[in-house]
């Protein structure tokens, strides 16, 4: 058994930073023209549960960038205003939105996800299966979203497939 302590990065690992648009296709292309982001890949659009049950469905991809990873989401409903809320006006925006730390295993997430509720900290998405993560609302003492992630080989795979389409271009 895994002991994680409520500290959310004692046991976690850096990893990317993820942004929110308002356009999925012209964000793709900014980020790469101007950013140098390579090897984008379309995941196609999540749907997410939030810790109400209700469901978040965003658009999401990913991209690499020397030295790490890029995640963008294009909120296509968020009843919960997990991703909305960073974007204002109708306007084309990239927004950041948070930062993820990548753990060892789903067991050691469970462990922290526990850990931080119970210093009060909500989690108001979540997911599980062969990629479980953790949104923790960290907006109040860091001013943006935190996602803990499990490395499992599901997820270890994704990620080097980017980087592979990101040194091939």
């Amino acid at each position: 058994m895994s002991t994680a302590s409520a500290n959310p990065l004692q046991g976690a690992r850096y990893h990317h930073v993820s942004y929110v648009t308002n356009d999925f296709a012209k964000a793709i292309e900014r980020l790469h023209d101007a950013y140098g982001w390579k090897g984008f890949q379309d995941l196609g659009v999540a749907s997410l549960t939030t810790v109400t049950g209700e469901s978040v469905r965003t658009h999401i991809g990913l991209g690499y960038f020397e030295p790490g990873f890029v995640e963008l989401h294009h909120p296509e409903s968020d009843p919960v205003n997990v991703y909305v809320q960073t974007l204002k006006g109708s306007l084309f925006q990239v927004r950041w939105h948070h930062v993820a730390f990548a753990v060892q295993s789903p067991s050691y997430l469970e462990d922290l996800k526990r850990a931080l509720i119970k210093r009060g900290l909500s989690i108001p998405v979540e997911g599980g299966g062969e990629a479980p993560f953790i949104y923790v609302d960290t907006r109040a003492e860091l001013g943006h979203y935190t996602e803990y992630f499990a490395l499992t080989p599901m997820v270890r795979e994704l990620f080097q497939r980017v980087q592979a389409a990101a040194a091939a271009e």
